[in-house]
C-alpha cells in the first residue's frame, strides 16, 4: 500500500499545524508531523510571509523579505543560499506551523531577537531573552565613540545597565587591556549577560548603576540607560520589552540624572562618561553634565543622522 505523505495546506494564522484526525493517513499507518509534508513550498511561504509583514508595517518590501528569510532560515536550519538553491522544497506542517507562529509573533511587533534567541552585535553573536533589551544596531555608535576616545592602555571601565552584555562584550573584544566590569539592576538581565560575557571573565555587579562602586575607582563609564518618557508614543510596538529598560522618569531624564550624579564620585580625575540618549534629548544631557562640572568633548550622531552619544570627561576636582 502506498501512503500518502504530501497534503496541501493553505495560510490560517489561527490554525495549527494540522488536524489531528490527518495524522491517520492510511490503514494502520501513522506519521508525525515532522514527517507529513504540507505542500507549501519555501518560495510560497516566503512569498504569504513577505505580503503579511509589508501589509501590516507599511514599510520597505526589501526589509520585510529579509525578516521573512532569517525566520524560515532560523525554523529549517539552513543558511540563506538554500532558500534560493531549492526554492520548491516543500515545507513539513510542523515547520510550517511554527514559521506561521513566529511571523504572527512578528506582526505583533514582538522583537526578531526574541524570536530566534539571538542577535549579533559588532562581532559577536548574543543569547537574547525578553528578560533584556534588544540591541539596537544604533548602539554600536556608543561603542564605536569609547574605541576612539579612550586609548588601549589598561582602564578601570564599567558598563552600567548592561542588559545582555552586548556593549561589555564588544569592548573587551577590542580592548583586551581592560578591566571591564558590567552591572545591572535586574538578575533576570544579569543571567543572559552571564552566558554572552562568561568567555571574557567579565564581572557582573548587581547594582542600581554605579552604586556599588568604590570613590575614584573607576577610569570610564559606559551607558545606554532607559531615555523614553512614560508617554512616548513608540511605548505600544516596544511592549514585548522589559519596560526598565526603556522608560524613565523626569521626562525620559531620570537615568541620567542619577548616572551622572554618582559618576562625579567614582570616576577618577579626568574621567570619561559616554552615555546613549534619545534623539532629542542632545542639549538636555549635554546640560546635565555641565550642571555637574563635566566638559562634553563631542556629540555623535548615529547611523540615521540623529543625535545619539555624548561624550564628556569630568574635572580634575571631585
Amino acid at each position: 500500500m502506498v501512503c500518502l505523505r504530501r497534503l496541501q495546506a493553505t495560510w490560517h494564522p489561527s490554525s495549527s499545524s494540522s488536524s489531528r484526525s490527518t495524522r491517520q493517513i492510511c490503514s494502520g499507518l501513522w506519521a508525525t508531523d515532522e514527517s507529513l509534508v504540507s505542500g507549501v513550498s519555501i518560495q510560497s511561504a516566503l512569498k504569504e510571509a513577505t505580503t503579511r509583514l509589508f501589509r501590516s508595517n507599511c514599510s520597505q518590501v526589501d526589509v520585510d523579505d529579509y525578516e521573512a528569510r532569517l525566520l524560515l532560515k532560523f525554523v529549517l536550519n539552513v543558511s540563506g543560499a538554500h532558500l534560493i538553491t531549492d526554492p520548491n522544497q516543500n515545507l513539513t506542517f510542523n515547520q510550517l506551523s511554527r514559521y506561521r507562529s513566529l511571523i504572527e509573533r512578528r506582526l505583533d511587533h514582538e522583537p526578531l531577537a526574541y524570536l530566534t534567541g539571538q542577535r549579533g552585535f559588532w562581532r559577536r553573536d548574543l543569547k537574547i531573552t525578553s528578560y533584556v533589551l534588544d540591541p539596537r544596531p544604533d548602539t554600536e555608535t556608543l561603542v564605536q565613540a569609547c574605541l576612539d576616545h579612550i586609548d588601549d592602555a589598561p582602564r578601570m571601565v564599567l558598563d552600567a545597565g548592561t542588559g545582555s552584555g552586548a556593549i561589555a562584550g564588544a569592548l573587551i573584544d577590542e580592548r583586551p587591556a581592560w578591566k571591564i566590569f558590567a552591572s545591572d539592576l535586574s538578575g533576570d538581565a544579569l543571567k543572559v549577560a552571564r552566558e554572552n560575557l562568561s568567555a571574557s571573565q567579565i564581572p557582573l555587579v548587581r547594582t542600581d548603576w554605579t552604586v556599588a562602586f568604590a570613590s575614584q575607582s573607576l577610569d570610564a563609564i559606559v551607558s545606554n540607560p532607559p531615555y523614553l518618557a512614560n508617554n512616548d508614543p513608540h511605548l505600544g510596538t516596544l511592549r514585548h520589552e522589559p519596560r526598565m529598560a526603556l522608560v524613565a522618569d523626569q521626562h525620559g531624564l531620570g537615568a541620567f540624572v542619577q548616572i551622572i550624579k554618582d559618576a562625579r564620585r567614582v570616576l577618577r580625575p579626568m574621567g570619561w562618561l559616554i552615555v546613549e540618549h534619545g534623539h532629542t534629548q542632545r542639549d538636555a544631557v549635554g546640560q546635565l553634565l555641565r550642571e555637574a562640572n563635566f566638559q562634553v568633548i563631542h556629540c555623535i550622531d548615529d547611523l540615521a543622522g540623529n543625535p545619539r552619544v555624548v561624550v564628556a570627561r569630568c574635572g580634575s576636582q571631585i
